[in-house]
């Protein structure tokens, strides 16, 4: 199925590496790392990590910038794919490491343990809320959406031409008499 396309590849001079799907009996080993779009800064991003291989209990690593956000333990009979919930500390174009620790005895190539990707990191969603007929809104508003918004209070009165509310992701009114 594949090997026309692979052809094709290594025929335009396009370097081809590929990994063997079948787990040694006595490796453990990462084969691929997806991860959901959009990442944005102040929102919960999950990566997908396909590990083949047999052991009972080894763990995952989530590193962003050497720092690690995440990790979590999984059983793999064969084939498993773990998912890893993180938060992005910052936008911009991260390093992302998954890196792999399993008992010795189950992981004879300690050389797959990691994979490595740069993830673009979108700015907070930037959202303008009109209105200050609640006084402490702003406050509370911010508390319930959380990190991932960038959010500018103000009043009716305060537009007046001098905000651009085409720069804004989302606009809240909350000026109805």
């Amino acid at each position: 199925r594949w090997g026309t396309v692979m052809q094709e590849l290594t025929a335009r001079g396009i370097p081809l590496h590929t990994v063997p799907l079948v787990p040694s009996k006595d490796d453990l080993a990462l084969v691929s790392l997806e991860l959901e779009e959009p990442i944005r800064v102040g929102h919960v991003a999950r990566a997908h990590v396909d590990v083949v291989g047999n052991v009972e209990q080894a763990w995952l690593a989530l590193k962003v910038a050497g720092e690690v956000l995440v990790e979590r333990g999984f059983r793999c009979p064969d084939r498993a794919r773990v998912t890893l919930e993180f938060v992005p500390p910052s936008a911009g174009f991260l390093p992302v490491e998954i890196h792999l620790d399993a008992p010795t005895d189950a992981d004879s190539d300690p050389d797959s343990n990691t994979i490595a990707t740069t993830v673009a990191v979108q700015d907070p969603i930037r959202v303008l809320h009109l209105g200050a007929r609640v006084q402490g809104s702003a406050g509370a508003l911010r508390d319930l959406i959380g990190d991932g918004f960038e959010l500018e209070s103000i009043t009716g009165a305060a537009i007046n031409g001098s905000v651009d509310l085409a720069s804004r992701d989302l606009l809240i009114v909350d000026e109805a008499h």
